[in-house]
């Protein structure tokens, strides 16, 4: 199951594409075959449009003006919207394998109503324009929208695919009587929700009119219960075509999708009669098994139930909760309510039902209103803040617990063994040893040496008659941070899981190393700073609020690091040019456009107007790298976009002879001695082998079919048996992920830019790596932008990728109290470690009114 709403924006002057050739069939919203348009939205009413749609109203409307009048009423250059509405497909197997006389038009009826009730949200959520108003740009609250949807059943493949195209005309009327151009921010930051509630709607209406039951939700999605998954791959032909062109393109973005779907787009023909279309789904559905028997038995099976009260209580405290709202974000917003509740409910509900509980739960629940975050009104948790103010406090009120202290002699002995290690590494290993703060916080820029500091450190400590524990988010980072460090280092999960058991004791003479902090959530440092504080142990979080996000609900680290006095580590010693040093400083800072110059200057930003042309580029210039005896790395932003990327390094790899004759092929990925692989999905404790270890193929087993690696991590060979590899649990290793790269150094990277997926933390990580090259693969941001004319415009669409910045905020930031030490100590009991008592910011009770 996928998107559940798309839109994108008609392209100027396009109007007559979006009705196509009168006398052609590529006339897709109002040709033959498919029932005509219609119109709706309050400001079609307003406009006289009623019933089904004209070609000469939707082609004046889309150019901004009213129906049969030439004289606009907006300026706006963008004619509209194309938002579509696609039930899950085996919904639209229900409409296609079922009783034409029945089942099918009460599916299509239910799916109309679930569109109704879906543009309906965005009428009322979403519909705004914006003025300037004495210089100021003001917003304004339309009053409609004018739209046309047009309802199709078949895909262009001939699959029974039901979905509604809406193209929503790019004007809307204010209360004063004027019309202006929408808001299409609104639009967007609502698109995913209506997709949400067409599908809760869409549920209800099935489970109500024909007792059919769901499958899990996932994304907003339910299956009809009862079609085999491979019935539903029988029908997704036109699915399969788009995904096997994005293979073909190696590009896997929302924007490579729609690119693929227009490269395979077919002309419907129109000509085939509907009746026979469902005589040949019907003869298909048999060969796999799924006759009108089977079809039959899927009717009656549900009752629909309206959720009880008990259930509410039970939803609500999820939601509150740390597996709620704020498990991944640390504000949510009513649309991010109604998606949660939406998700909640299987058998789907009403679309107003679901906004009412919404409302009723930012009104009883009391969550904490924080103001607008990215443009939206935004609340957060109790809980959170609660978890919060305690890592903070804590943190403050162990400020000098005199924890850690090693002996001088002792530190100095380890800092003079050492005759490599900086001033500022060494001033940091004094402050972690000699200062006796409960919990420090290193911040350090990548490439500034941060383990071998904790390495001297950990000598100072051991040597004193300390137990140094260390952990990480990954298996994979721990053992990084043990090789580098010599800290005996675990995963957090399993330093916790010990903790809890009693398995790990830890007391005062114990320090805990947390690495790559700035990638764990609150709740998990609330946690190790709980369980050190407790034992008056001492806790050293380090990493680098610049690099990768956390996952979990977060911003402590950056909060911590921006607000206090960390330990910090700025000299890179990594990059050998610096220029290059002075450019990921500028990145870093935020200071993009300085950063974009200095590397377009010296051509380390490729910039190719083909996807596979790029990607040919990148794996051109990676290997003359390779085989000059350099290590060298390719870094992309998903695995689909590492497998395509690997893929072609195999062939490569092979053509220069450098791959062995035996050869084992698992689920279309080709292994040959000598490929480099890495593992992947899980750890394997049992074979000394973790999530993220590389290395390369040494022996094949044709017989058993296991892969027999040397280790890069242990330095020994490793064996990979055949079920695991079966299960997608080694591939190829040549690129990596982002967050498979976070911590590598190698002389060179070659990153691939997907579209959308670079911001400042993942170039910034990306770009980092390589010690004598970094460079950054592009695509020409318009399909008719060439490289020769690209330019600044090129440079300006980098720029603004690497200015997007993803990190977190803590909610106490966004709910406006200032975490700073001086504040918080102001309200510190003395000496307890409780939560800091700052009066909660309540709901506002004008707002909780309109909502009830």
């Amino acid at each position: 199951m996928g998107v559940v709403l798309n839109i994108g924006k008609l392209a100027a002057g396009k109007a007559n594409y979006y009705l196509s050739l009168a006398s052609g069939v590529e006339d897709y919203y109002t040709g033959h075959g498919e029932p005509p348009g219609r119109w709706f939205g309050h400001g079609a009413e307003l406009l006289g449009l009623d019933g089904p749609v004209a070609a000469d109203d939707l082609r004046s409307v889309l150019g901004g003006c009213g129906p049969g009048s030439e004289v606009r009423l907006t300026r706006a250059r963008m004619p509209g919207f194309d938002m579509t509405l696609r039930a899950p497909k085996s919904v639209s197997l229900l409409y296609g394998l079922g009783d034409s006389d029945t089942v099918s038009g009460v599916v299509v009826d239910a799916h109309e109503a679930a569109v109704d009730a879906a543009i309906g949200y965005l009428e009322r959520a979403a519909c705004a324009t914006r003025r300037r108003v004495d210089g100021e740009i003001t917003p304004f609250a339309g009053e409609g929208l004018v739209a046309a949807g047009f309802r199709h059943q078949t895909s262009r493949a001939g699959d029974p695919t039901l979905h509604t195209h809406v193209l929503v005309a790019n004007m809307t009327r204010t209360g004063d009587g004027r019309w202006g151009a929408l808001d299409g921010r609104q639009l967007y930051a609502h698109a995913l929700t209506a997709g949400y509630l067409y599908q809760s709607q869409l549920r209800a209406e099935l489970t109500r009119r024909l007792g059919v039951g769901w499958g899990p939700v996932v994304n907003g999605c339910a299956d009809v219960a009862g079609i085999p998954q491979e019935v539903i791959g029988e029908f997704s032909q036109r699915r399969a075509e788009i995904l096997e062109r994005m293979e073909q393109r190696g590009e896997w973005s929302a924007k490579a999708a729609q690119a693929a779907a227009l490269d395979t787009r077919q002309a419907k023909d129109y000509r085939v009669d509907a009746s026979q279309l469902r005589v040949d789904w019907a003869t298909r559905a048999d060969e796999v098994g799924f006759g009108p028997d089977r079809v039959a038995d899927l009717l009656g099976r549900a009752v629909r139930r309206e959720p009880a009260l008990c259930d509410l209580g039970e939803t609500f405290a999820e939601l509150a909760g740390p597996e709620g709202l704020t498990k991944h974000h640390t504000t949510f917003n009513r649309p991010d309510v109604i998606r949660a509740l939406a998700s909640r409910m299987p058998d789907g509900a009403d679309v107003t039902m679901v906004e009412g509980l919404a409302d009723v739960y930012l009104f009883a629940s009391q969550p904490v209103r924080v103001g607008d975050v990215k443009g939206l009104p935004s609340w957060t948790t109790q809980d959170l803040l609660d978890t919060e103010q305690r890592v903070i406090a804590g943190l403050v009120a162990r400020r000098d617990a005199g924890c850690g202290l090693a002996l001088r002699s002792e530190v100095a002995a380890a800092i003079g063994a050492r005759p490599t290690i900086s001033d500022e590494q060494a001033a940091m290993v004094s402050d972690l040893c000699l200062v006796g703060h409960g919990v420090d916080v290193v911040v350090g820029a990548a490439g500034t040496g941060k383990t071998f500091g904790l390495d001297t450190a950990r000598e100072s400590w051991e040597r004193s008659g300390f137990r140094v524990y260390g952990a990480a988010l990954s298996a994979r980072a721990a053992a990084e941070l043990e090789q580098g460090s010599g800290i005996a280092s675990v995963t957090l999960a399993r330093l916790l899981a010990q903790l809890d058991s009693g398995r790990l004791v830890l007391d005062e003479r114990s320090v805990v190393v947390v690495d790559e902090a700035g990638m764990v959530g609150t709740r998990t440092l609330d946690r190790l700073h709980r369980a050190s504080a407790s034992a008056q142990a001492k806790l050293d979080q380090v990493g680098d609020p610049a690099q990768l996000p956390e996952i979990e609900a977060g911003g402590a680290f950056r909060a911590l690091s921006e607000q206090l006095e960390p330990i910090r580590l700025t000299e890179n010693r990594r990059q050998v040019e610096p220029w290059e040093r002075q450019a990921l400083d500028d990145l870093r800072s935020g200071r993009t456009a300085d950063a974009v110059a200095a590397y377009d200057d010296r051509q380390r930003i490729i910039v190719v107007d083909d996807p596979d042309t790029l990607r040919q580029t990148v794996i051109d210039d990676w290997f003359a790298s390779h085989r000059a005896g350099e290590t060298a790395l390719m870094i992309a932003a998903h695995r689909n976009d590492t497998r395509d990327l690997n893929e072609r390094a195999h062939h490569l790899a092979d053509a220069d002879g450098r791959l062995g004759p035996t050869r084992l092929v698992v689920a279309r990925v080709e292994f040959a001695e000598g490929d480099r692989v890495m593992a992947v999905s899980r750890n394997h404790y049992d074979l000394d082998i973790l999530n993220g270890d590389l290395g390369t193929i040494t022996h094949i087993n044709p017989h058993t079919r296991n892969i027999t690696f040397h280790s890069d991590r242990t330095g020994r060979a490793r064996t990979m048996p055949a079920d695991r590899i079966a299960e997608g649990c080694l591939e190829l290793g040549y690129a990596r992920t982002n967050h498979k790269a976070q911590g590598a150094t190698v002389d060179r990277t070659f990153t691939l830019g997907d579209d959308g997926d670079l911001d400042r933390q993942a170039a910034y990580t990306a770009l980092s790596r390589g010690r004598l090259e970094n460079r950054l693969y592009v695509l020409a941001p318009d399909d008719d932008l060439s490289v020769e004319t690209a330019g600044d415009l090129v440079k300006g669409h980098v720029e603004r990728e690497l200015s997007r910045d993803r990190s977190q905020r803590l909610a106490t930031h966004h709910a406006g109290r200032s975490p700073i030490v001086d504040e918080l100590l102001a309200h510190l009991p003395d000496p307890g470690l409780g939560a800091v008592d700052i009066p909660s910011v309540g709901p506002d009770d004008d707002l909780a009114i309109d909502l009830w």
